[in-house]
């Protein structure tokens, strides 16, 4: 039966075997491509194309871009400076896309021209692939997430993938611009700071920090018991750095990396010994062991802010998670559209000065599992 539906899908004149493929997503676009030979003609003759609109089809294409195009200036001058995208390599259309297109602006008294950036086919690949990581992300994350009752695990309906896609393209962007070579902290974020740390996490609302704090509480959960866990029969499982209690340091400095190298280090966790494991993590983290995680801290300042900014109206702010079940149900909608898009909270200088200043606290230092 398999093979007959099979025959009938490959026995469709291209032109319907082109437009099915424009509504494909990218790891299942790539998988289609590869089944036979004819599938992957149709696809190199029109590839620019079908790549260029999947791809802006994606909730989280306009971080990749950020991702991807991460420069010395975005630290130095503005936040996530602007940028203007274009790619024009060849479209089969002959279309030119303009992936982003700011307008000249003032920012804090300055002017800010956006940066001129062109794509190459070459660029258009890299970000493919990240999609496709964010792809395997989306397919893991029922197990992950229903680890402990996989009869409960089910496919995420499409809104529920939206929330995730968009939960992990935070979280790439946040590992690689503070955990990387771009930007390194030594102190804990505070309450009111101008820190970028900060800045990328209160561009959301408060609804897109809860959810991503709901991924992030599962990525933990996966990195403590596939990673940092020595495998072998269940009863004999241990925690690396049980016995000296540096489990956590372990489990919080194999979470600074990214989301497209954890899936390297967990499609490989099956194959290899812990001395592998550090060993591909040393490779792919340039700073692994010099510090912990702090995106976790990141959002329980932000949303510690949001919750003063509640005049003590209310006691707690709502929860809300990647699952439809789990997902914040209000009566209106002021917890999905108060995000700060400037990164700065909604306050003067002498507003802030107002609050009791905060202790300062360095970044813990980072526990490569070393012995």
């Amino acid at each position: 039966m398999a093979g007959q539906a099979f025959f009938l899908v490959t026995g469709l004149p291209s032109e319907i075997l082109l437009n099915v493929m424009k509504w494909m997503g990218v790891r299942d676009l790539t998988n289609f491509a590869m089944t036979n030979k004819r599938h992957c003609e149709i696809f190199k003759e029109n590839q620019v194309t079908l790549m260029t609109n999947v791809l802006l089809g994606q909730p989280e294409f306009e971080s990749i871009l950020y991702i991807h195009t991460l420069g010395k200036i975005d630290f130095t001058h503005a936040m996530l400076y602007p940028r203007n995208i274009y790619f024009n390599p060849y479209r089969e259309d002959g279309k030119i896309v303009h992936f982003t297109r700011f307008p000249v602006s003032f920012c804090e008294g300055k002017l800010i021209c956006p940066r001129k950036i062109e794509f190459e086919l070459q660029d258009l690949s890299v970000i493919w692939n990240m999609v496709k990581a964010i792809d395997w992300w989306v397919e893991e994350y029922p197990r992950l997430r229903w680890h402990q009752n996989p009869e409960d695990s089910r496919c995420l309906k499409a809104k529920e993938e939206k929330r995730l896609r968009k939960a992990i393209s935070t979280w790439w962007l946040f590992a690689d611009c503070f955990h990387n070579h771009w930007a390194r902290y030594p102190y804990m974020p505070k309450l009111w700071q101008t820190d970028d740390r900060l800045r990328h996490i209160r561009r959301l609302s408060t609804i897109e920090i809860r959810e991503l704090d709901s991924l992030w509480a599962v990525i933990e959960s996966t990195v403590r018991r596939d990673v940092c866990t020595d495998m072998g029969p269940e009863e004999y499982n241990m925690p690396w750095g049980y016995y000296e209690g540096r489990s956590n340091n372990i489990v919080r400095t194999l979470m600074k990396i990214n989301p497209g190298d954890l899936k390297a280090i967990l499609e490989k966790r099956p194959r290899t010994n812990r001395t592998g494991i550090m060993q591909t993590a040393r490779g792919l983290q340039q700073h692994l062991s010099a510090d912990q995680e702090v995106l976790s801290a990141t959002i329980d300042t932000v949303l510690q802010e949001r919750l003063l900014l509640q005049c003590y109206s209310i006691d707690e702010l709502p929860s809300s998670g990647i699952l439809d079940e789990e997902s914040y149900i209000g009566e209106d909608d002021t917890f999905r559209v108060d995000a700060w898009p400037s990164g700065n909270p909604p306050l003067s200088k002498q507003e802030i000065a107002m609050y009791p200043p905060e202790p300062t606290h360095p970044v813990p230092y980072g526990d490569d599992a070393h012995e």
